[in-house]
């Protein structure tokens, strides 16, 4: 009996921990996401469809191809990336990106590369989460 409860126990935990996970966003707060794009992403990325700036517009990223943003030139790093493992932005990916950019770029070109973002790191989960939310309302 002891074993079974010990058992139920772990699974709980599992549970819980994968509920909590960040594989997600649901919990984004869209207002708080909207003010942390605004001041960590803003000066270098618009939320208007097809207008640049330093980097790609983030309008509708969910659903978008590696590498296809219109008038974006994209680094050395990206491009490696996208002819690596060509994928599609979804809620996952853009989490990972946005807390370690450089470490997300040379895992999908499965070599070491940069990425101009490299200075821009956000480790808050819940901030991540917050712009997440924000950029999914972008369509």
């Amino acid at each position: 009996m002891t074993r079974s409860i010990k058992g139920l126990i772990a699974s709980a935990a599992i549970a819980g921990f994968m509920i909590a996970s960040p594989a997600f966003a649901a919990d984004g707060d869209v207002a708080k996401g909207e003010k942390a794009y605004k001041t960590k992403c803003k000066s270098c990325h618009s939320i208007k469809a097809n207008v640049k700036r330093v980097g790609p517009s983030l309008f509708a990223i969910f659903g978008r191809k590696c590498g296809t943003a219109a008038k974006t030139r994209f680094s050395k790093g990206y491009k490696a990336a996208c002819e690596a493992k060509p994928f599609t932005w979804d809620e996952a990916l853009v989490n990972e990106y946005i807390e370690a950019p450089a470490k997300f770029m040379t895992k999908m070109a499965g070599k070491k590369v940069s990425s101009p973002m490299r200075a821009v790191k956000i480790k808050k989960e819940k901030r991540r989460a917050n712009i997440i939310a924000f950029l999914k309302t972008l369509k």
